[in-house]
């Protein structure tokens, strides 16, 4: 992609490695997007105002020192320093990360950011802002803030979403309701005909493939000879030489099984080995005219992705913000490779892999920004010897995300100028000083913190996660996968059990079922025993009643460690 000169940023994504140490600065200096670039171009910071009538816009003249308004926006703005900080990053850096440790505001910063650039959506010719995580939990939690903040034009691409404030939202909905033009739809009927055809056709010829490997009768072999062997058809026929027809079995049936003259009079092994020659040329003849027809109803379904990702892409054009998984971002980058998307952020970006985040520089971008914590998760891989842990994948890097990467640095290019968020307002200071003496030396616990009530049960609450305030659920941790199971097994008949996507996947790639045996035995390797599928929904398991069903907030939800960090606020 860089030496095709198709990658935005390249020069901050894939420098020039032939620089050394000393040639670079060493924080390089980016420009501010290429369409906040204009003279007389300003962010209006109105949208986040405490006070909506109040007029402060970040002029284009200032951008390359924002510094001059961070005490105006953290004095009109429900932000603190740090986040007001990383808010003016984002939109003085073409590219930026911006770090957030635990419960410092990163979700909060992103619907702020997006509030403001939906602000000046029309004057930069914005288009729709694209939003993609890894998880569906992380994407459906930020667009619900989005939508709960005013922005209501968001599209989401993908089924898995949970979420009820976004139902309608779904792209599949919403392009269900859009208009086609009259091309489209003459286009999409003779496209649907032509398909039915295909689909007569192919059975026809699998027809005829079953039938001739079955019984190859006169049936099956007649059509076949009168095209490709007129003589031997001929030779076959009911009407002899002086007009007379003859009755009962088919005269190629009687010559299979008996021995009679003239032509006929070859071994019972020469006609067998005939017959299967005919066979043969039969399958060939059929399989070519099987991969035809396969490839022409192939192309007809091509030209029906076609248009109906035309129709896509004028539905996802009208939206202010378009939200993806990066599994959805890579099966409809053709799609979105045709929607003019200036800016793009990605949410979590720690836990994204760097081909991801490549896949994801579409050709209109100009403003890129990433939100996560390097310092937690990294990407999921599931071979050992691709980890950064292994000595085989210390050479490939794979789970080092793009977001650690330029972080950090390496030996050849200075790491990138970070924007980190530092008042955390989730942890008593209990626990927030355990991670600061370890990982977050600028952590500062704000003053909601020092409130917060002890642990209902807990002689110690630096024992126990602490829940944040209007929180009814209880998280149960464990890190290993089998005791995951084991507590799920336990607890399913007592409680409402919530798994994430993540540990869901955790479970199946690692061949557990949810089986019941002998009134409740769960949690062993997939087999033959009755899926737990067919035992929920309420219904008595085990002999033992399962309380009332109750909201989402007062489930319990068990996980492991790995993957509930970055949901504790949920």
């Amino acid at each position: 992609m860089q030496l095709l000169s198709r990658l935005p940023f390249s020069q901050w994504i894939l420098p020039d490695r032939t620089l050394s140490q000393g040639d670079v600065p060493n924080h390089p200096k980016i420009s501010p997007p290429l369409y906040a670039r204009g003279k007389n171009f300003s962010f209006s910071l109105k949208p986040i105002f405490r006070d909506s009538t109040a007029e402060f816009s970040v002029k284009s003249s200032l951008l390359t020192d924002p510094s001059a308004d961070l005490e105006a926006l953290e004095r009109r703005s429900q932000l603190d320093r740090g986040q007001c900080e990383a808010l003016l990053a984002a939109l003085t850096r073409e590219f930026v990360l911006i770090q957030g440790p635990p419960g410092t505001g990163k979700l909060c910063v992103g619907v702020q950011l997006m509030r403001v650039l939906q602000g000046c959506k029309s004057e930069a010719e914005l288009g729709p802002v694209v939003v993609f995580c890894y998880t569906n939990h992380a994407l459906d939690q930020f667009l619900e803030h989005l939508v709960q903040a005013g922005i209501s034009k968001v599209i989401r691409i993908g089924g898995q979403s949970r979420s009820t404030v976004l139902e309608g939202k779904n792209l599949r909905v919403v392009s269900h309701g859009e208009s086609k033009t009259k091309s489209e739809g003459w286009h999409l009927a003779v496209i649907y005909k032509a398909l039915e055809e295909q689909e007569i056709t192919i059975k026809k010829i699998l027809a005829t493939l079953h039938k001739i490997h079955k019984r190859p009768d006169w049936a099956s072999l007649k059509h076949h000879l009168a095209r490709s062997h007129r003589h031997i058809h001929a030779q076959f026929s009911r009407v002899d030489e002086d007009d007379f027809t003859t009755v009962g079995r088919e005269p190629f049936d009687i010559w299979r099984t008996q021995n009679i003259p003239s032509v006929h009079s070859i071994s019972s092994e020469y006609k067998k080995r005939l017959v299967e020659h005919w066979i043969r040329e039969i399958r060939d003849n059929a399989i070519d005219d099987l991969f035809e027809a396969v490839k022409a109803a192939d192309r007809l379904r091509q030209q029906l992705t076609d248009i109906h990702d035309e129709v896509d892409r004028r539905v996802l054009e009208t939206a202010d913000v378009i939200g993806v998984t990066t599994t959805g971002l890579a099966r409809r980058i053709a799609t979105l490779q045709r929607v003019k998307c200036k800016v793009v952020i990605c949410k979590e970006a720690g836990e994204v892999m760097e081909p991801h985040i490549l896949s994801a520089s579409l050709p209109s971008v100009e403003h890129f920004i990433q939100i996560g914590d390097h310092q937690q998760l990294r990407p999921q891989i599931n071979n050992y010897g691709l980890l950064l842990e292994s000595q085989q994948g210390a050479l490939y890097q794979l789970d080092r995300s793009q977001f650690e990467r330029l972080a950090n640095g390496d030996k050849d290019w200075p790491r990138i100028l970070v924007a980190q968020l530092n008042f955390q307002r989730r942890m008593r200071p209990e626990i927030s000083s355990l991670i600061r003496q370890t990982l977050y030396p600028r952590l500062v616990d704000h003053g909601n913190t020092k409130d917060l009530p002890d642990v209902v049960g807990m002689q110690k609450s630096t024992r126990s996660r602490t829940a944040t305030p209007g929180s009814t659920g209880i998280a149960v941790l464990t890190p290993y996968t089998g005791q995951l199971q084991r507590l799920r097994a336990k607890m399913r008949n007592d409680f409402e059990i919530v798994l994430s996507d993540r540990d869901q996947e955790t479970l199946a790639r690692e061949g557990f079922n949810i089986v019941f045996e002998d009134n409740m035995t769960e949690g062993r390797p997939t087999g033959s025993q009755t899926t737990g599928s067919q035992l929920t929904g309420g219904q008595p398991v085990g002999g033992h009643k399962p309380l009332k069903r109750k909201k989402m907030s007062e489930l319990l939800r068990v996980a492991t460690v790995d993957n509930f960090q970055g949901e504790e606020a949920s």
